[in-house]
């Protein structure tokens, strides 16, 4: 999520309608396991995983809290809820946003070709997981790239993009407007421990510079499913 700080005319929030900006989109609920080698070793990418950890911009530091509401393994894709504090610095405030994933396979290769990202700003950001992505960085563009080499990477490569604010009964409405969903987090997820590390792009003309997302699995929490209706 864009902070106050690098986005000086958000977006009005963008309804449910838009979910389709992410095929195909993860169904509500699901009793899919994981299976097949790329899954062997990915216990924290499941349903009900919890995340605790910060967005940090170039002034601010934000506490952020993700919680993965289902996992279809089979087209390898996402969604979850992805809660924010204090974007605005100068009051407290939570804001909770509804998001979709693409975890990065042959259905959903490196390259973005949508939401304003082009091949460098893929390479640009990709290569920010210097330990994980060094390997992958003069290949990635190839038509004939190895997708089924990932299997043996030491991390999973993800898109997560924000589609909607979840409503709260008692919400601060004002908080709501310092919120942007034009972007989205090129994310990386190590598999023996669960550590998220993400960045942030949103095309705009003024040079904002990167946007951080550091997350920690939370090994002794789990919660069940989570369904919009």
């Amino acid at each position: 999520m864009e902070s106050p700080e690098c986005d000086k005319n958000p977006q009005k929030k963008i309804n449910r309608s838009s979910c389709s900006e992410v095929n195909p989109l993860p169904p509500g609920c699901s009793t899919l396991k994981p299976n097949g080698e790329l899954w062997d070793s990915v216990y924290m990418l499941r349903s009900g995983s919890k995340f605790r950890g910060e967005q940090t911009g170039r002034s601010q530091k934000c506490p952020v809290e993700v919680v993965i509401d289902h996992v279809d393994y089979e087209n390898c894709t996402l969604c979850g809820r992805l809660t924010i504090c204090n974007l605005n610095p100068d009051r407290k405030s939570e804001t909770t946003t509804f998001f979709v994933g693409e975890i990065i396979c042959e259905k959903n290769p490196f390259l973005t070709r949508k939401w304003d990202a082009d091949y460098e700003t893929d390479l640009t950001h990709w290569s920010k997981f210097s330990n994980h992505f060094k390997v992958y960085e003069n290949s990635f563009n190839d038509d004939v790239f190895d997708y089924d080499s990932l299997k043996f990477s030491d991390a999973v490569f993800m898109r997560w993009k924000e589609l909607f604010i979840i409503p709260k009964a008692k919400a601060d409405a004002s908080s709501h407007s310092e919120c942007s969903f034009s972007g989205f987090y090129y994310i990386c997820m190590e598999k023996f421990s669960g550590a998220i590390e993400g960045y942030y792009y949103q095309k705009s003309p003024q040079d904002n510079g990167f946007q951080s997302l550091s997350l920690a699995f939370q090994t002794d929490e789990f919660y069940g499913f989570f369904q919009l209706r």
